[in-house]
């Protein structure tokens, strides 16, 4: 689930202009200039955000073939994060709402077969 600036920081982020000879990457000393001016918060805050992206899988880091990490690259899905958002939410009901309603209609049945209600 996204926090407002998390999701801030997404919205910039498809509004960023990208060079086309850079291959969609965005570098991070680019990147922390621009957002922290934009945003009004500090570079450590903004790192969080990004870490914090890259873990929920709305971006992905770029690095050299030595492993150094130069900047990141958007994933599908901050492009289309409002429909993994209704994705997410349907999943969330479907375990929280319906399957306990299953469960325990299931239940009741068990209970009442053998309690010879069904004779």
């Amino acid at each position: 689930m996204l926090d407002s600036k998390s999701r801030k920081m997404l919205i910039y982020l498809q509004k960023y202009e990208i060079p086309e000879d850079d291959y969609d990457e965005i570098t991070f000393d680019d990147f922390y200039e621009k957002y922290t001016e934009y945003a009004g918060i500090s570079e450590s805050i903004a790192q969080a955000q990004v870490r914090y992206l890259e873990k929920l899988g709305y971006i992905r880091y770029c690095a050299t073939p030595t492993g150094f990490l130069y900047g990141f690259s958007l994933e599908l899905k901050a492009y289309s994060r409002v429909e993994f958002a209704h994705i997410e939410l349907v999943k969330f009901l479907f375990k929280s709402i319906i399957v306990p309603i299953f469960v325990a209609a299931v239940t009741s049945l068990v209970c009442m077969w053998l309690n010879g209600v069904f004779k």
